[in-house]
């Protein structure tokens, strides 16, 4: 690491991957909320609608929460791969995980 531009892009480049994180952070818990949201409106269309006479209030519930279960993890993926990114970076520049 003796190059300073090198340095600097790979500070840079930790940055980037630290904001990179943060909004990947932000959207998995977004995610999060709305797979709890469309369980909660789904078990309260079952509760509203009688059993099982009429099933189709709550169709668009299971598919919102098949939606947002996948949403959720495709969220924790990318984030699994970012948080692995960080460490190559911060390995390169020798700094210690958690630094910024």
């Amino acid at each position: 690491m003796n190059n300073p531009q090198t340095q600097h892009d790979l500070e840079r480049d930790l940055l980037e991957q630290a904001a990179t994180i943060r909004y990947a952070e932000r959207t998995f818990l977004s995610a999060q909320l709305s797979k709890y949201s469309a369980i909660l409106f789904t078990l309260i269309a079952l509760l509203l609608t009688p059993v099982l006479e009429n099933i189709l209030p709550v169709i668009p519930g299971i598919i919102w929460i098949a939606i947002a279960y996948y949403r959720q993890q495709a969220a924790a993926q990318q984030l699994v791969v970012l948080e692995r990114d960080k460490i190559v970076i911060q390995r390169k520049l020798n700094q210690p995980l958690d630094s910024l």
